[in-house]
């Protein structure tokens, strides 16, 4: 578990992370993602991404030998390595004297994503940390995917999303968002060089507002495809402007007018012709 911080809307707004990772039999990985604490809790799994299990300071086998700095008023070294893919990985990682990190430096340059992440090391104990660590939360556990809103009346939405000439001209299996809501993927997406030629399209939609939990929904190349429990499936997704709004449960049942809001349009949700 770990503290997140953002600024995209506001300056250092902060949410805890849980993040619980496994390795399949097919030596594949799949992954249970906890975002905000108690109540609020939601959970967001990511079902066998085909990505293999490695442990996340497995790359300083092959890393390069860097600079000595200060961390937390000790010396640590750095050691860096950059990975040739898709994603334009970078990674590092200020190993201490004492053969354990103080930070860890993640960071993603491609043609369509451009982003970091960083974490420090504090206060470190070695040890077993105990079987409740791994655990899975009791969002996941008990409480995905979330129940659809209560309110079950029905209104037009003006949604957007930003269109690339290959994809199929239609919203079934896809994301987008409100004018606020699709700035915001603007925010954390649209500095890749590969949305220069995409256009933004203007969809009006007639919904229930039991809206569900959100899916993830991407254009895989061939078709478009959602992710999540067959549940999640069956109604219109809502969620904040790239989860950093007020509103419980990242947004799903809350108005969003502070960021605002992004949906998902799985084709289980999309009424029968004529209706």
């Amino acid at each position: 578990s770990y503290y997140t911080t953002c600024s995209y809307f506001r300056p250092n707004v902060s949410k805890l992370q849980d993040q619980l990772t496994v390795a399949l039999p097919s030596g594949n990985s799949s992954s249970n993602l906890t975002w905000g604490e108690g109540e609020d809790e939601t959970c967001m799994p990511w079902f066998g991404s085909g990505t293999k299990y490695n442990d996340i300071f497995e790359f300083l086998r092959f890393a390069t030998r860097g600079e000595s700095v200060m961390m937390h008023g000790e010396p640590c070294r750095m050691w860096s390595l950059k990975i040739p893919s898709m994603m334009g990985l970078s990674l590092s990682a200020c190993i201490a004297e004492d053969g354990y990190p103080r930070l860890l430096n993640q960071t993603y340059q491609s043609l369509q994503f451009s982003g970091f992440t960083r974490m420090r090391f504090s206060n470190i104990r070695p040890g077993s940390p105990g079987d409740a660590a791994f655990e899975m939360s009791q969002a996941c556990s008990t409480s995905y995917p979330m129940p659809p809103c209560t309110d079950s009346s029905i209104s037009t939405l003006d949604v957007y999303r930003i269109f690339g000439p290959e994809e199929p001209r239609e919203l079934d299996n896809r994301n987008g968002g409100d004018v606020l809501g699709d700035l915001a993927f603007v925010c954390t997406q649209g500095s890749g060089e590969a949305y220069h030629s995409k256009l933004i399209t203007h969809w009006r939609v007639n919904v229930s507002r039991n809206f569900g939990q959100y899916a993830l929904c991407n254009f895989n190349g061939r078709e478009n495809r959602c992710a999540g429990d067959p549940a999640q499936l069956l109604t219109v997704g809502r969620r904040s402007g790239q989860m950093q709004g007020v509103g419980t449960h990242l947004g799903q049942c809350s108005p969003n007018d502070d960021v605002g809001s992004q949906y998902s349009f799985p084709t289980g949700g999309k009424c029968a012709e004529g209706v």
